[in-house]
């Protein structure tokens, strides 16, 4: 009876133990999420956060990594470019919804027409804009129903231009269209 006693006693422990251990983890990743931030900002470069990976987004295909504009260096403003269809992966915040919001800029002059940009969440349309032709500044502002997320560690973020290129140019990837700011946050 004592050795059953012991074992349930260590198991308790052991999963009393695993649920401190990931919240510590959890609370040290947003210590060193936050040391960092504050780092890159001191150094006068924190736009690359707006277009970085992180525990929460992840840029996979599509994209360019990321560059920064103006003869600034890495202080100027960051962004990413995008082919006609780029890639992200989101984490999921299970039964709650999620705040999606990017912006950027087409460049309506190399494309001789405006782009309509869509945003899919695993498939399912989340948000679409055209850009107007006098700037080509697009945002996309759009809450994910937690519908969408329920079940899932992560979902598939894709962007799709409506046009990038031209048939008869071999450009290995054309750089028209720019993000500037992803955030995927839950809503107040």
């Amino acid at each position: 009876m004592s050795r059953l006693v012991l074992v349930l006693a260590l198991a308790a422990l052991a999963t009393g133990c695993s649920r401190k251990e990931s919240s510590g983890r959890a609370e040290e990743a947003a210590r060193r999420d936050a040391l960092a931030r504050a780092l890159s900002s001191d150094a006068g470069s924190s736009s690359a956060w707006n277009v970085s990976c992180s525990d929460e987004v992840i840029y996979a295909d599509g994209f360019t990594l990321i560059q920064h504009d103006g003869s600034e260096g890495f202080r100027g403003r960051a962004f990413r470019w995008m082919g006609q269809r780029g890639t992200v992966r989101l984490k999921s915040h299970g039964s709650r919804p999620m705040r999606l919001f990017m912006y950027g800029w087409a460049n309506v002059k190399a494309l001789q027409t405006t782009p309509t940009l869509t945003a899919y969440i695993d498939g399912r349309i989340v948000g679409t804009t055209t850009p107007p032709s006098d700037t080509g500044l697009w945002g996309i502002d759009a809450i994910v129903p937690s519908g969408y997320l329920e079940g899932h560690d992560w979902v598939e973020l894709t962007v799709t231009s409506s046009t990038i290129a031209w048939p008869w140019v071999d450009v290995p990837y054309v750089t028209v269209i720019a993000f500037n700011s992803l955030s995927w946050t839950e809503p107040p």
